[in-house]
């Protein structure tokens, strides 16, 4: 979390949060009330764990395409040792890598449900750079220095991760989320991903103006991978 006297920013796992605490860091505000390091293990804490820093503050929330988060978080978990294996059908049936069914509209409702007033402000993981910038020229001055160097930050230690510790994603050593839906995924799937969490498919909707199926069915392709059509799923890719 990151909390001033004008705002309060939160995120959920696998949509850019420690990439956007170094775009943070950068704009060195000088009235922070509240900020976790990329290390905290409280750094992905809801509004709801700090209503009296929050409730009469802007909130803003990262926010990533459904089907290739619940992909870059099975992938974080099996790469982390975490879970032991990756279960392809669950990603299909929508649900997050956690015990019991847990679907992907749980996390995002525990954090865009706050009973403190709605989200203000998105930040879009797939062009983090310019949605931070965007949002945070209402509440500071940023210069084009400033600019230079938050558009420079595209963190993704995936590929370390799976070097380091020898896990992949069904078979291949490593691969990034968006190639991963990409190749093992058609777009019945994908569909049904956003069908089991409509939730978080009328969050996105309205945020990005479509869903990923969608936007693929309109360039006429349909029931095959995505791998055999070289889709783009990603404006500014790099926050695995």
């Amino acid at each position: 979390m990151f909390i001033t006297s004008k705002f309060c920013w939160v995120h959920i796992g696998k949509t850019g949060g420690d990439s956007t605490k170094r775009m943070f860091d950068i704009l060195e505000f000088n009235d922070i009330l509240l900020a976790h390091d990329t290390t905290d293990p409280n750094k992905h804490k809801s509004f709801l764990h700090y209503p009296e820093l929050c409730k009469d503050r802007k909130k803003i929330l990262n926010i990533r395409r459904l089907p290739v988060w619940l992909v870059s978080w099975w992938h974080h978990s099996y790469r982390s040792g975490y879970i032991e294996s990756i279960d392809r059908e669950k990603i299909v049936e929508g649900l997050a890598p956690l015990k019991g069914r847990v679907l992907a509209d749980h996390e995002l409702k525990q954090r865009a449900e706050t009973k403190l007033g709605g989200i203000d402000y998105w930040l879009r993981t797939e062009s983090l750079a310019e949605d931070f910038i965007r949002v945070m020229k209402d509440f500071i001055l940023i210069s084009e220095e400033k600019q230079v160097q938050i558009r420079k930050i595209k963190e993704n230690q995936g590929r370390h991760l799976s070097e380091q510790h020898g896990n992949d994603f069904l078979g291949h050593k490593y691969i990034d989320a968006e190639s991963a839906l990409q190749k093992f995924f058609t777009l019945k799937e994908v569909k049904n991903i956003y069908d089991q969490n409509p939730f978080w498919a009328d969050v996105e909707n309205k945020i990005y103006g479509n869903l990923l199926y969608e936007q693929e069915a309109s360039m006429n392709i349909e029931g095959h991978g995505y791998g055999s059509q070289q889709i783009n799923t990603s404006l500014d890719q790099g926050h695995d």
